[in-house]
């Protein structure tokens, strides 16, 4: 309990200055503190265990020691023996728990990022997770008889605690920084274990210091017991409040497991132990589980059509009318124009991790995009669209279906080629990843693992030698936004992460440039649509984060898309809409019938400023601690982090993340920057919402197909087809 104490005490005191803002009233900064009670009461079951497991592994070790002694005074190394042979039976005994086995597999798969390392641990996992599971198991032993060492002199035992103390601070400082919605199976549990093991030695090694605490401890006067039954009976209250009130409020909830390492911990640490149906999923603390008698229902489950139950707990029972109504729908929004339109060429720009919010055109103050906002003015500028993932291979398998998962319809560069159009793949250093959903393309050799700027050079004499009697796609791919990132001179607006990355979009536009004003030289602006989108965004810090592929917050999912078309009127496009409308879009353009299994709707009218109302849109991230090619994900030791979104026309948009069950609601309109969760002052809209991101979830799960590629390894291709430094994770 002290050591959850301590830590707790520290991540308080951190959290007071982090999340002030976050608290709407003084009754929610003091709920959000009672939540921390639990730490004490999860932290004193564990200073138990752990104190019963240390004193039945040294009854056992001084066991050892005589049987190996044999009658003699035993030896220091009759000792080392004992002592590792305790070691070793418990870490085999603790490698046979599936839990702690998931743990150090998934310690071994992050190894694999080393060089040299990469792909080849995981052949030797039974053994490697043995090792590292003893590592720890000695590593642990080793300090907590350093801390019941009364024997230490004063200089070393200053030392001692010294360290004890940094080791403790620098374990949370990790924890709490670095990534806080990544790697939660891997380091965070990490730095969990390290924090709370320094500062249950800490602990031990300041009571064994410590005569006082001792006498206090063994003859307790009136007082102190008075005030400790007080501080049992307000440390009760609290825990007791905890589980009544915990989930009532949904932003008091996000903010426990999504911006806190200890009490995250412990939560999750209580809802696991009373699991009793073992499914993932608890009915206390707002687990997520309505029944914890049935592993068949939790909010992991594939929800089964017709049966009458709501097998996800979310959105009611899946009917095949509830299925027929969400594609009739969207496909009554795209009949295709007539008459048709002309066969137009088409010039797909790609740009990877591309935010919005970084280009001039759409309010950023730097000049990061004169290019592109050149284009724009000239274009359809949509200012509120959306990917439907933040992973390049989750969102690419769905904006080239139009469909909100990789489904078995062709996708719309297939559609071009198979109406007569040359379609051109010019794809950098990422031709594993494009080839797997640029479908009915041709590679332009002379493409293959180029930057932007070589990419432009061949793709301006490419389609300057095209014949002028078959339209052509070229479908220009550009990962310079992405990490990691180069510096470039000529557009130098610093050496922080934010500068980097501004400098690469900067550097990108420059060479778009070249290819706008060879169009427009080549007099082929007049029959060519150009359009410039991204697959997602990117995080700098918002929430901890610094990555994508971890959310589905404005700074990860919120594109540019911008559809120039010969003729068309300038217009800026305040209506959201999603990436997955591009193929259909195209079709249309190109006077195109889209195939009807297209979910994305056509933005035709709205780029023509007729009244159009789009539907709702969608959004699916799913977040794994890490992908390898021999790596199946049945075989991933740790669970599968899913996240769902819905925003509507009025500019609501509710997340939901699955493996919290957390909802939070944000009106974009006022608060763009997604910091005021709105589930609790807004019930009906929630509900409303709920349930129609509910029936998305039905939906898209029951109607993915067995074999969809939307992950980062086709364990058909090989990785050698795919040179690019991507994590995308």
């Amino acid at each position: 309990m002290a050591a959850a104490f301590l830590l707790g005490a520290a991540e308080s005191i951190d959290l007071a200055f982090r999340l002030t803002g976050v608290f709407s009233s003084i009754s929610e900064r003091v709920a959000f503190t009672a939540y921390s009670s639990l730490n004490l009461l999860s932290g004193a079951v564990i200073g138990i265990v752990a104190a019963l497991l240390a004193g039945l592994a040294s009854v056992v070790k001084r066991a050892l020691e005589k049987a190996v002694a044999r009658a003699n005074e035993p030896r220091r190394w009759h000792t080392l023996t004992a002592a590792f042979a305790v070691a070793a039976t418990s870490s085999a005994v603790l490698h046979q728990l599936p839990e702690v086995r998931s743990y150090v597999t998934g310690l071994v798969i992050e190894a694999q990022k080393l060089p040299y390392l990469y792909g080849r641990l995981l052949r030797f996992e039974s053994g490697l997770s043995y090792l590292i599971l003893l590592g720890i198991v000695i590593a642990f032993g080793a300090i907590w008889w350093i801390a019941s060492n009364s024997e230490l002199r004063r200089l070393q035992r200053a030392c001692w605690l010294a360290g004890l103390t940094l080791v403790m601070l620098a374990a949370y400082y990790v924890d709490s920084r670095y990534e806080v919605q990544l790697y939660e199976y891997t380091l965070h549990r990490s730095m969990f274990l390290l924090a709370t093991a320094a500062a249950m030695a800490l602990s031990a090694s300041l009571y064994n210091a410590s005569p006082r605490a001792h006498a206090l401890l063994s003859s307790p006067p009136r007082q102190f017991l008075a005030l400790a039954g007080v501080a049992g009976v307000v440390l009760l209250g609290s825990v007791v409040f905890t589980f009544i009130h915990f989930g009532k409020s949904q932003n008091l909830k996000a903010q426990i497991l999504l911006r806190t390492t200890q009490a995250k911990q412990h939560i999750r640490l209580a809802q696991w132990v009373l699991d009793f149906d073992r499914d993932g999923y608890s009915a206390v603390l707002d687990g997520g589980d309505a029944d914890d008698r049935r592993a068949e229902i939790n909010p992991g489950r594939i929800e089964a059509v017709d049966d009458g139950i709501d097998n996800n707990l979310v959105g009611g029972d899946l009917t095949r009318q509830d299925i027929a109504n969400w594609f009739s729908r969207r496909l009554a929004l795209n009949q295709t124009p007539e008459p048709p339109a002309p066969h137009l060429n088409v010039v797909y720009i790609f740009i990877d991790t591309l935010r919005a919010d970084h280009l001039s055109c759409q309010g950023y103050p730097r000049n990061t995009s004169p290019n592109m906002d050149r284009l724009a003015a000239r274009s359809a500028l949509f200012e509120n669209a959306f990917s439907p993932s933040a992973n390049t291979f989750e969102s690419a398998a769905r904006f080239m279906k139009s469909s909100y998962w990789d489904a078995q319809v062709e996708s719309w560069t297939e559609v071009l080629a198979r109406n007569g159009y040359d379609v051109l793949l010019f794809p950098e250093r990422r031709l594993g990843m494009l080839s797997r959903y640029v479908k009915g393309a041709r590679v332009v050799q002379d493409s293959k693992g180029k930057l932007i700027k070589g990419t432009i050079d061949v793709a301006i004499d490419t389609l300057g030698a095209l014949p002028p009697n078959r339209p052509f796609c070229a479908y220009i791919y550009a990962v310079e936004p992405h990490r990691p990132y180069a510096w470039h001179q000529e557009f130098d607006f610093g050496s922080a992460l934010v500068d980097l990355y501004d400098s690469e979009i900067a550097f990108t536009d420059h060479h778009l440039g070249r290819l706008f004003d060879w169009l427009e030289a080549s007099g082929r602006m007049q029959d060519t649509m150009i359009v410039v989108m991204s697959d997602h965004g990117e995080s700098f810090g918002e929430r901890g984060v610094y990555r994508h592929s971890s959310q589905l917050f404005n700074d990860q999912t919120h594109v540019p898309s911008i559809f120039y078309l010969p003729g068309g009127q300038p217009r800026r496009v305040p209506d959201y809409v999603s990436t997955i409308d591009l193929g259909t879009t195209i079709l249309h353009a190109a006077g195109i019938a889209a195939p009807d299994q297209y979910a994305g709707v056509t933005l035709l009218p709205l780029m023509r400023g007729e009244v159009f109302e789009h539907p709702e849109i969608y959004g699916e991230q799913t977040l794994r601690e890490k992908e390898f090619p021999n790596v199946r994900p049945e075989e991933y030791p740790q669970p599968v982090n899913k996240k769902y979104m819905i925003v509507t026309q009025e500019g609501f948009k509710l997340i939901l993340d699955r493996n919290y069950w957390i909802f939070q609601l944000f009106d974009l309109k006022t608060d763009p920057f997604e910091l005021h969760n709105l589930a609790n002052e807004k019930p009906k809209r929630f509900e409303h919402l709920e349930q129609r991101l509910g029936r998305f979830i039905d939906i898209v799960t029951v109607s993915r197909p067995a074999n969809a590629d939307e992950a980062k390894y086709n364990l058909n291709i090989k990785e050698s087809d795919d040179t690019s430094e991507d994590s995308d994770n």
